[in-house]
């Protein structure tokens, strides 16, 4: 999905090697790179960042 985007890129094998140690440790959701960690912390928050009033 970011093939044609010049931005730094989780490689294969760190997905599925975190993906591999969620299952071994029974999680039923996985999150494979800082990104994805941070964008699901905005979201789960009290007050999601998608409708945190915009400050400018």
């Amino acid at each position: 999905m970011t093939k044609n985007f010049d931005v730094p890129k989780t490689s294969p094998l760190d997905i599925v090697t975190a993906t591999y140690n969620a299952l071994e440790a029974g999680l039923s959701e996985i999150l494979g790179d800082d990104i994805t960690r941070q964008v699901h912390q905005g979201l789960s928050a009290g007050q999601p960042v998608y409708l945190a009033p915009v400050v400018r």
